[in-house]
């Protein structure tokens, strides 16, 4: 049985897409907003189901964590990036940079 391996785990899922996000929100962000990003592949949006799964997977890895956001007398659950999520975004960008000079 093959290991799945953080970086394919980041690479392949579309979990950067979603990590990268919430980098750029940096505050919570509701379940119905990251329905609406796109799947740089297709340009279409991502199912709920697949939001739903990546989600999962980012917070198995500790990479996001859920948040009690409110909003006026109401309060709801949102996603926030963690440490490790923004340290993680930070590394692929330097081994970006560098694979680029290369």
């Amino acid at each position: 049985m093959v290991e799945k391996n953080f970086s394919s785990f980041i690479f392949l899922n579309n979990n950067l897409v979603i990590l990268q996000y919430l980098k750029d929100k940096n505050k919570a962000i509701q379940f119905k907003e990251l329905r609406d990003i796109k799947n740089p592949k297709t340009n279409k949006k991502f199912s709920s189901a697949t939001v739903s799964k990546l989600l999962k997977e980012l917070e198995n890895e500790d990479l996001i964590n859920n948040e009690i956001i409110k909003l006026n007398k109401r309060k709801t659950l949102g996603y926030v990036i963690t440490e490790k999520g923004n340290k993680t975004i930070k590394v692929l960008k330097e081994t970006e940079e560098k694979l680029e000079k290369l």
